[in-house]
């Protein structure tokens, strides 16, 4: 929760210059005491606190909140975001956690942490947070430390299957692809691109199970403009799966045609949300690893390579000189510092003991912000567009350098030539980035807003509602950037003059564009592409519809 301070309340310090905590807190007692009488009316107020904070009565209040919050009920040790939550939902569970500690003991509400559901992200781990905050003055979350990152990539990088005992040699043929995630966007097109190769025999794409694949994939080719009627060829085969699971959940002749016809497989599937804690992301990294020992059990000398998306976030932190060569990353804090790249870390660290161990060709393909499809949409669920509509609310927009970013359909064009790559690491993004003001200058334009310092408007989102508000879930219902505060935050602190836009490193693409001819020619983005994703916003109501409209939420200021 924020407070601003008061100029009539000035901070008092003692003779060592150190702030007189207990001082200050006593002169804010009210402006305190009234913030967190807010939260309960962001908070379910019908679900009683225990009357006594055992293991036995936590859990089945926190049972209590995660099912009125999610609508259904949850096993003890499933995680919330993997069933149906988000940063909203999680607001509202700890604001109904919040008000029912104070009830108990008001210094033991002042130390639950403010991420709290994205670190203890299962309803057994909540119980055990909160009673650590309830039984311990001096509670505090064992600190999540890059040296943490070895043990996820020694764990998935246990025991991988021996090859099988007769191995036979593939006889020429065209290539069978399985690829993962083809109804998300980037999946979208990667597949389009492959159903339309002739040296492609048959792609299984694979997909979440219980989600009506095959109607949604047909709905998101007929909505980025791309040939539905592909998706009719005898060579497409939708594949609902469940990739951590054991043999994937599907029928085992439907796995068995697949381990003895694949030639590729390309990995694409991964959950986006970059509020998440690494443990969060475990389903991921066992799906990739599920992978890779699919690829080893095939019945061919020369295995199914596997090809991976890894993201250009695992340079967030990277100390290696600009530009950053496509070579491994050794050094755990490169990625720390969202669970999102510290778990596409250890896949590519899992896929390199995979090599090293077993033969297996592996690529991973480590790429950078696609930006809309073919006809000018981009997702509206994305940290970007998210940061546009800000616009209406904080009235301005963020200015930094460089944007290395390319449109989504020629980007997947790049990855399906990159499942012949005979490097083990290559970039996929564009090779002639084009500044980020020539792109936010158009869209500033467009909403009729001015471009400031970023650490400005970071400041604007940031105090544009108090946490633990009335209107805290509200506003971030209206202005989805408030749901990413903690992820522009740490853009923030990343930012130097040597790096691009949102603190990403210079990185190098020789190697990649040696094994893609698309990238080498890739076209740049420009202002006209930029006015065609604020022309599909205003169109799907995501922004208003004028350049002047400004919409304001109730109670923020």
């Amino acid at each position: 929760m924020i407070l601003i301070a008061s100029p009539s309340k000035p901070f008092q310090f003692n003779a060592k210059a150190t702030l007189r905590r207990g001082v200050i807190l006593k002169e804010y007692d009210e402006e305190i005491e009234a913030i967190y009488k807010a939260v309960e009316s962001s908070a379910q107020s019908d679900i009683a606190p225990p009357a006594a904070w055992d293991e036995t009565s936590t859990l089945d209040f926190v049972r209590a909140i995660v099912k009125g919050t999610l609508s259904r009920s949850l096993s003890d040790n499933a995680d919330i975001f993997r069933n149906g939550g988000d940063s909203l939902q999680a607001t509202w569970i700890r604001n109904t956690v919040l008000r029912a500690i104070r009830e108990t003991d008001q210094d033991a509400a002042k130390r639950l942490p403010m991420n709290l559901v994205f670190q203890s992200p299962t309803i057994a781990g909540l119980s055990r947070t909160i009673l650590g905050v309830l039984n311990s003055a001096h509670h505090r979350e064992a600190a999540h430390a890059p040296e943490d990152l070895w043990k996820y990539v020694e764990r998935y990088s246990a025991n991988f299957p021996p090859r099988p005992s007769c191995l036979v040699e593939r006889a020429p043929c065209k290539d069978v692809v399985l690829i993962t995630g083809t109804t998300g966007g980037f999946g979208c097109d990667t597949l389009e691109h492959l159903l339309r190769d002739s040296n492609v025999a048959r792609v299984y794409a694979f997909n979440r199970k219980g989600t009506q694949a095959l109607n949604r994939q047909r709905a998101q080719f007929i909505a980025r403009g791309l040939d539905v009627s592909l998706l009719d060829s005898p060579r497409f085969v939708m594949v609902e799966a469940a990739l951590h699971e054991p043999d994937f959940g599907i029928d085992h002749v439907l796995r068995e045609e697949i381990r003895t016809t694949v030639t590729h497989i390309m990995h694409n599937a991964w959950k986006v949300d970059f509020n998440m804690a690494i443990p969060s992301f475990e389903p991921d990294i066992q799906g990739a690893r599920n992978l890779v020992d699919l690829a080893l059990g095939s019945p061919f000398a020369t295995p199914p390579p596997v090809i991976f998306i890894s993201s250009v976030g695992v340079f967030r932190k990277c100390t290696i000189p600009a530009p950053i060569p496509e070579i491994p990353l050794d050094d755990p804090a490169s990625p720390f510092s969202t669970g999102y790249s510290e778990a596409k870390w250890v896949v590519e660290r899992v896929l390199q003991h995979a090599t090293q161990r077993t033969g297996l060709h592996t690529v991973v393909v480590r790429l950078g912000q696609v930006a809309g499809d073919r006809i000018g949409h981009w997702n509206e669920r994305e940290w970007f567009p998210s940061l546009v509509k800000s616009a209406l609310f904080q009235k301005c927009l963020p200015k930094h350098d460089g944007a290395p970013w390319f449109p989504a359909y020629e980007a997947a064009k790049a990855f399906t030539e990159m499942r012949h790559s005979p490097e083990p690491i290559v970039h996929l993004v564009h090779p002639r980035p084009v500044s980020w003001r020539s792109l936010l200058e158009p869209i500033a334009k467009e909403v009729n807003v001015p471009l400031v310092p970023y650490t400005q408007w970071v400041s604007a989102l940031e105090s544009s509602v108090e946490q633990g508000s009335a209107q805290e879930v509200e506003a971030m219902r209206l202005n989805p950037a408030l749901r990413l505060l903690s992820f522009f935050k740490a853009q923030s602190t990343a930012m130097a003059p040597e790096r691009e836009a949102m603190g990403l490193a210079f990185i190098s693409t020789g190697k990649a564009v040696q094994v893609s001819e698309s990238l080498a020619r890739m076209p740049q983005l420009d202002g006209e592409r930029a006015q065609m994703w604020v022309a599909a916003w205003r169109k799907s109501g995501f922004l208003s519809s004028g350049p002047t409209g400004v919409v304001s939420m109730p109670g923020v200021v």
